[in-house]
């Protein structure tokens, strides 16, 4: 019995007729208790992009598996790609409860605080999953961008180092290497190769190429510059300062 009503939601769900099979998802649920069936409301809630509700049936299912660590991370991303960040903390911190020896989970609330704004929160978890694993490149590489934001170029640019040399294939790495060698440094041709391999390992990557235009004007090198930003523009035409300087240079 439990079976067939499992398969005439899903079905309802596949056929999108997702108002019935949320209903006949929470009217099983209330009688098997079983969180198989708040699963496929959720599915359905997400298909619809309803984070909200997508999220309280997260909570709900919480009822039955009060330390299930997956549910805590499920809600913690939900929150979090939802910018809600001081609730995506609120539940990465459980998971980190209940998991407080994994590298990803301090690296995932670094990232909730970092975009909550809290520098010294962020430092903290970033850190900490360094300490649990050192060559944790995403951590590495976002050490680095929070030392940058704050204008911290000498350690910034030791963090994108090292990101690369766990990582020689993390384009961000290479991108904001390129930039700190151009603006801080005033080593161009340094900044040019690293925003090229930026570019060769992310091509669809709009600022690459507004980045390295920038470069090229600094080199004097008109054609190159008005190249690549009419390549970003091409990639993201609502990309105003590339816009700005190609008709500031045309001819």
């Amino acid at each position: 019995m439990t079976c067939n009503c499992l398969r005439e939601i899903i079905r309802k769900r596949c056929d999108r007729n997702y108002d019935d099979a949320i209903k006949k998802a929470l009217s099983a649920y209330e009688e098997y208790k079983d969180n198989c069936y708040l699963n496929q409301a959720y599915l359905c809630y997400v298909e619809q992009n309803k984070k909200n509700e997508a999220v309280k049936i997260l909570k709900k299912m919480l009822e039955l598996e009060p330390e299930s660590v997956d549910l805590y991370k499920k809600i913690a991303f939900d929150y979090f790609v939802n910018g809600d960040f001081k609730e995506a903390i609120k539940y990465y911190k459980k998971v980190l409860e209940l998991e407080p020896n994994s590298s990803r989970n301090n690296f995932n609330l670094g990232c909730a605080y970092h975009y909550n704004n809290d520098a010294k929160g962020a430092k903290h978890y970033y850190e900490q999953a360094l300490r649990l694993d050192i060559s944790n490149v995403s951590a590495l590489n976002n050490l680095g961008l929070l030392y940058y934001e704050h204008n911290n170029y000498k350690y910034a640019l030791l963090f994108f180092e090292n990101a690369i040399k766990y990582n020689p294939m993390h384009p961000e790495a290479y991108h904001h290497i390129g930039i700190i060698n151009r603006k801080f440094l005033c080593d161009y041709r340094t900044s040019e190769l690293y925003l090229k391999k930026a570019i060769r390992l992310d091509p669809k990557h709009a600022e690459n190429y507004y980045e390295l235009a920038l470069t090229y004007q600094k080199m004097d090198k008109t054609k190159e510059m008005l190249t690549c930003a009419a390549k970003c523009h091409d990639l993201k035409p609502s990309h105003k300062e590339s816009l700005k300087l190609i008709e500031e240079f045309k001819c």
